[in-house]
Formats: structure tokens, C-alpha cells, sequence
């Protein structure tokens, strides 16, 4: 029960998080199409009537203003002053508009907003000056704007916020439901099979260990949501302030450049898969048993010509820390095998036989550290090189005498 209880919270928690992350995305999104939509309206005059810098809450500041403008014969008013609503110390932005259009503001004249502005202890700007500008919208003439350029270090601080919760959230999602997967798949397996095996995938049950799947998956969506993160804020940044260099510049080239390698990574794992197949261990017993052998096969459905031979190294790990960053390798062993065992010479057909030892855990998902099983295969092939894993089962039944 308290098991249970733990994993609701955890996956609210999740829940939580993503949502953060999906709703900042959502709103940093909104807000750079409106700044883009607002790139075609068009510059006219316009009056400021008054400036005011009002202090909010944990030493935030609101540049607000009132200001006219004519348009298609037709005189309006308008408060808007940029795209972002609401107070923010974000860097000097808020600080920067006042004092741009405290120039441009008309004598003093008492009324309810400078009364509230001076009760924040900030003065309005009330001296003579020329005509401001604002962007109209054309099909709107009611709708217009001082500043409708998005803000690069508040698009940076959203982003931030995108990929730190985002990431969490969708990272615990994607943890919990393959725990619950995982004990739907317990049910599954043969009977008499050790307890401590609770984590295993359903194919176990019937000797086979399909390749992990996910870090192709994994990969492919980071390539994406970080290219499409730097595509965004270099079309928030414009033109003009990249050719002009600078921090903007700077932060795009460097967001670029990391799209790039994950983008490299994508494509070597989309072309393993797709030149590949799906690579399956098929094992002579489930679940191998520690002071006993891992045997088995590894098919591929694709032929892989390894001038060097197949080198296969099983390990050992323990996972550990908050979010199960940390590993401590426990036992390894590797060997090299220069054949494969297939007739067909479309396919390929790997032999594995590791002796393992009897002073190790066994796989243990559950336990306050996990420990799991890997076994890596790597071979140089014309192309793209072949890089599999398998998380096979392990057991730490009564020792059995090595065959």
C-alpha cells in the first residue's frame, strides 16, 4: 500500500511537472507568434500621454504607459506597452522602457494611476516631448503596440523553465509507466521464477530479449525538441541582432551547435535500426543464475560483415542516486567472437557463453540501489558500425554447479 501511495505521488508529481513544462512552452510559443504576427503591422505616431514604472511583489517592476494614436482617420487609446504582462525583474527591460518613455511624457497631471505609482514610491515622468511610435494591426486598428519584439532573456529564462521541468516531468512519466508495465509483465512470467526479478520485460517469459529500443526513440526526441528549441529562439532573436553578433548570437550558435550533435546521434541510431533490424537474444535459460553461464544467440535479421569479429562484453551495475545518474560497475567480462553461426547469408547469428560469478547480485530493479545486467555487442561493419544491448535476467537462486 504505502508502495503504491509512493508511486501515486510520484506520478503526480510528474504530472505537475509536465504541466509546468508543456504551459511555458505553450505560453513562450503564443507570445513569439504574436511578436512575429507583429512584424507586419504598421509604425504611426503616437502620444504618450503618461510613463509609470510600478513596483510589484520580490522587487519587481511594470513599465506601464497610456498613449494615442491616430489610425484610418479614427483616433484610439492604448495601454499595451509590449507582448509580456505582468511585473518581472528579468533583466533591465521594464527599467529601460520607462526611462525611454518617460521622455516622451506630457506635463504632470494628478489622477488615481500617479497616486497608485507614488504609493510604490515611484514618481511618473511628466515633462514635454516629442511624438513616440507604436505598430497598429492593420485589420485591427484598436490593436497596437510599443515594443513588439520578444524579449531574448525572458525567452531564455522561459526556456530554461521548458527544459528543466519538461525534462523532469516527462522523464518521471516515462519511469513510472515502465514500472507499472514492468509489473504487468511479472504476472507473465513462468512459474517458479525468482521474486527479486520484478522489472523484467514480458518477452523474458519465453527465453527471448528483444535490443533496447528506447535510446533510438530517446535520441530522435531530443534532436527534435532541441533543434526546434534553437530554431525558436533564433527566430525570436531575428535576423538583424544574429548578422549583428553579440549575446543573441551567441546563445544561437551555441544551441545550434549542440542540434547538430544530437542530430548526429539520431541518425546513427535511426540508421543501426533501420540497416539492422531488430536484434533478439534468444537464451538457453531464463534467468541465467549467478555462480552458473549465461548461453544464448543474438539473431539480426540483416547480414553484418565484422571485419574485426563481434566483441561482446557483459557487465554488472549499480544504478544510484536521485534520479539513478550514477552508476558503480560491479563485475564485467568480455570476449571476441570472429564467426557467426547463421546459414543464411542474409541474416546473422551472434554466440554467447559467459561464465558468471557466484559473489554478485543478481537483477534486482526494485532494490533501494538496482542492479542490472547488460550485454553490450559492438562490431565494425562498412558503414555504420553495429551497437546493441540487452538487459538479461539474471537470478540469485541456490548456486547451481557450472555446467
Amino acid at each position: 500500500m504505502a508502495g503504491r501511495r509512493g508511486g501515486l505521488g510520484l506520478l503526480l508529481l510528474a504530472l505537475a511537472c509536465s504541466a509546468v513544462g508543456v504551459g511555458t512552452a505553450c505560453w513562450t510559443a503564443w507570445t513569439l507568434w504574436r511578436s512575429a504576427r507583429a512584424r507586419s503591422w504598421i509604425e504611426t505616431p503616437a502620444r504618450v500621454l503618461e510613463a509609470r514604472l510600478v513596483r510589484g511583489s520580490e522587487e519587481t517592476l511594470r513599465a506601464e504607459a497610456t498613449y494615442e494614436y491616430e489610425f484610418g482617420g479614427h483616433r484610439y487609446r492604448s495601454t499595451r506597452v509590449s507582448f509580456y504582462a505582468g511585473s518581472d525583474n528579468i533583466g533591465s527591460f521594464q527599467q529601460d522602457v520607462y526611462e525611454e518613455l518617460s521622455r516622451y511624457a506630457p506635463p504632470k497631471a494628478r489622477n488615481g494611476r500617479e497616486a497608485r505609482s507614488a504609493a510604490f514610491g515611484v514618481e511618473p515622468r511628466t515633462h514635454d516631448g516629442p511624438l513616440f511610435r507604436c505598430y497598429v494591426d492593420p485589420d485591427h486598428p484598436d490593436q497596437a503596440v510599443l515594443y513588439p519584439s520578444p524579449r531574448i532573456e525572458m525567452v531564455l529564462f522561459q526556456t530554461t523553465f521548458v527544459l528543466v521541468f519538461g525534462g523532469l516531468g516527462f522523464g518521471l512519466v516515462l519511469r513510472q509507466l515502465s514500472t507499472a508495465s514492468a509489473s504487468r509483465a511479472k504476472e507473465l512470467l513462468p512459474q517458479g521464477m525468482p521474486g527479486q526479478l520484478r522489472r523484467l520485460q514480458t518477452d523474458w517469459a519465453s527465453g527471448v530479449v528483444r535490443a533496447d529500443r528506447m535510446t533510438a526513440v530517446t535520441a530522435i526526441g531530443a534532436a527534435a525538441f532541441w533543434n526546434l528549441l534553437s530554431v525558436t529562439f533564433a527566430f525570436a532573436a531575428g535576423p538583424r541582432a544574429l548578422l549583428e553578433g553579440g549575446a543573441p548570437a551567441a546563445v544561437v550558435l551555441g544551441l545550434t551547435a549542440v542540434g547538430i550533435l544530437l542530430a548526429a546521434w539520431a541518425v546513427r541510431e535511426t540508421a543501426q535500426r533501420v540497416l539492422f533490424g531488430a536484434a533478439s537474444l534468444k537464451l538457453v535459460t531464463v534467468p541465467a543464475v549467478v555462480g552458473g553461464r549465461l548461453e544464448g544467440i543474438i539473431h539480426l535479421p540483416r547480414k553484418v560483415r565484422a571485419a574485426d569479429g563481434f566483441r561482446l562484453r557483459l557487465e554488472c551495475v549499480r544504478t544510484f542516486g536521485d534520479l539513478g545518474e550514477q552508476q558503480e560497475e560491479l563485475w564485467a567480462d568480455e570476449n571476441t567472437i570472429d564467426f557467426d553461426v547463421e546459414t543464411d547469408a542474409t541474416r546473422t547469428a551472434i554466440p554467447v557463453q559467459f561464465d558468471l560469478p557466484d559473489d554478485q547480485p543478481g537483477t534486482d530493479p526494485d532494490a533501494e540501489r538496482p542492479v542490472s545486467w547488460r550485454l553490450d555487442v559492438t562490431a565494425r561493419n562498412p558503414g555504420v558500425d553495429l551497437r546493441v544491448r540487452f538487459d538479461v535476467p539474471v537470478s540469485e537462486t541456490a548456486r547451481q554447479p557450472r555446467r
